[in-house]
């Protein structure tokens, strides 16, 4: 639902009017200036298309803002990702596109998305709405989405970032969504996959963040390259991840060879400090299936360091080593990580060269693992330098489960509900907004222009798609509407005599009677009071 809605006489309706895109390109945005107070404004599908053929012509909006005001369906229509090329940037040329702007989507959404098709997928290095951004992309939804692509070879690099929403970010990502999404991925026959990240939201993230975001739908990768992640495939340095989710199925193929890092939430990392590539109260539910390391949160380690998390898909299929949570560790010392405060309640089946309960740990312990728990259904593969502790379905639904990942500090956000140990991620509760929204009067006429107009601030200060850590946010966005609702002043009644217009014959001859009666009634008055005189 959109942020606000559209107005129509006196009806608040909820959810803009959605523009058809017919293919067209147009020749302008629908007003704006590009700045802060004054932002472009985007309202239909061929403005979007406008946007798109600027950046690839070369235009990166650097520092200009945008905003959609109207839902927009893109109909199916080939879609050309706005910045369409970066793989000469990876090779340290100058021949590539970006979008350097910021876009608030207000909370409308852009349905239908089409990127490449089964039977002639699109070879390009980016795949997304967008294919390369460096600004900040907010609030935006994303329905139906599709893209069948191939990685392209340049030079015997396999280049390819795909994500629904962005192929390759270097700036922030708040309140985004992905739903519906479908996507196949491969690369050519020949060529090594230098740059190969694939992910439901963003294929990869370097130096930025990630908040209260979400992916949903399917991932099938066809050769078992790269990196692939229901929400993002690789992590770069100093990059973060909060309060965001990923219910994406992911199914690989399965090559010893291929080297795969996949994974339910993230495919891998690439930092080298405790304080890079940083993951926090997030999860993954969707199962997770093939690639050559694979783990129904992270395939690999490399780098991470995740905290208050969870993942419940189950895991199967991989080659080389597979697991609950976390497939492998970081290859060498400068990428160890750390798993902490965390749990897995998938299952892990299948054979693969190595597989663990919970996380890969060998002897060397590379990477910390810490107040970490699986299902005790993989207890038959806990390493004997595992750390992570087996517990039934039944110890996992209790208040004392959530208390333990807190693990004496509640600032870590576990709480439990409902029979499950929740972290901030997941949805928060919008049905006070519905229920105040039915409440509004289907007649605003009747009340004064000012306490409408509170009323209709209220309702667009509704921001949707909030993670149930800002819980208390949206409670307070429906008090807010419901505060408005009460405050609605009716206007004065206006009372006046209706006197006979100008020219109206209408009631001359009633008018004309009653004054005759009126005379009449007065010679009689004053006849009678002379005799009485006389007398």
């Amino acid at each position: 639902m959109p942020r606000g809605g559209a107005r129509s006489g006196n009806c608040i309706c909820r959810g803009g009017y959605t523009n058809i895109w017919d293919g067209s390109i147009a020749s302008a945005f629908a007003g704006g200036t590009g700045t802060a107070k004054n932002p472009y404004q985007i309202a239909t599908g061929a403005q979007l298309a406008y946007l798109a053929s600027s950046v690839n012509s070369g235009e990166t909006y650097a520092g200009k803002n945008f905003v959609l005001t109207a839902d927009i369906d893109l109909n199916k229509r080939p879609w050309t990702p706005i910045a369409n090329a970066f793989s000469d940037a990876l090779f340290g040329g100058s021949d590539y596109r970006i979008f350097a702007g910021n876009l608030d989507g207000q909370g409308y959404a852009v349905s239908n998305v089409a990127i490449g098709s089964e039977k002639v997928p699109l070879e390009s290095d980016v795949f997304g709405l967008f294919g390369v951004t460096e600004g900040k992309i907010s609030n935006l939804h994303l329905n139906t989405v599709s893209i069948h692509g191939i990685a392209k070879n340049v030079s015997g690099y396999v280049i390819g970032l795909a994500g629904g929403l962005i192929g390759s970010a270097s700036g922030n990502v708040e309140n985004c969504h992905v739903t519906g999404l479908t996507m196949t991925m491969t690369v050519p026959d020949s060529g090594w996959a230098a740059a190969y990240w694939i992910g439901g939201l963003v294929g990869a993230l370097d130096a930025g963040q990630i908040d209260e975001c979400s992916a949903s739908g399917k991932i099938t990768e066809k050769s078992d390259k790269g990196s692939i992640g229901g929400l993002i495939g690789e992590l770069g340095k100093a990059s973060k991840i909060t309060y965001s989710r990923a219910d994406v199925a992911l199914n690989v193929k399965a090559d010893y060879y291929g080297g795969a890092d996949v994974g339910g939430f993230i495919g891998k990392g690439n930092g080298k400090s405790d304080t890079e590539t940083v993951i926090r109260n997030c999860y993954a539910t969707g199962n997770v299936t093939g690639g050559a390391y694979t783990g129904g949160f992270t395939g690999s380690i490399s780098g991470l360091n995740i905290k208050n998390c969870y993942a419940t898909g189950d895991v199967s299929g991989a080659v080389a080593s597979m697991a609950s949570f976390a497939g492998t560790d970081g290859p060498n010392m400068n990428y160890y990580g750390s798993i902490i405060n965390c749990y897995a309640t998938g299952e892990v089946t299948g054979k693969a060269a190595y597989m663990y309960a919970f996380a890969m740990q060998n002897a060397t312990k590379r990477s910390e693992v810490k107040n970490c728990y699986f299902s005790d259904a993989n207890s038959s593969l806990k390493d004997p330098n595992e750390s992570a502790v087996a517990k039934t379905p039944d110890e996992m639904k209790t208040d004392s489960f959530a208390n333990a990942l807190n693990a004496g500090d509640k600032s870590n956000g576990w709480v439990f509900v409902n029979g499950k140990a929740l972290g901030g991620a997941e949805p928060a509760d919008y049905s006070a907004i519905e229920k105040a929204l039915k409440n509004v009067p289907s007649d605003l006429t009747v009340y004064t222009d000012e306490s409408v107009a509170a009323l209709n601030k209220a309702i667009d200060g509704v921001i949707q798609g909030k993670a149930a850590v800002n819980q208390a946010a949206v409670d307070a966005m429906a008090k807010a509407i419901e505060d408005a609702i009460a405050a609605l002043e009716k206007k004065p009644v206006e009372t006046t005599v209706q006197l006979p217009q100008t020219g109206d014959d209408s009631n001359l001859a009633l008018w004309t009677a009653l004054l005759l009666v009126s005379g009449a009634a007065i010679c009689t008055m004053m006849a009678g009071k002379k005799k009485n005189y006389e007398k």
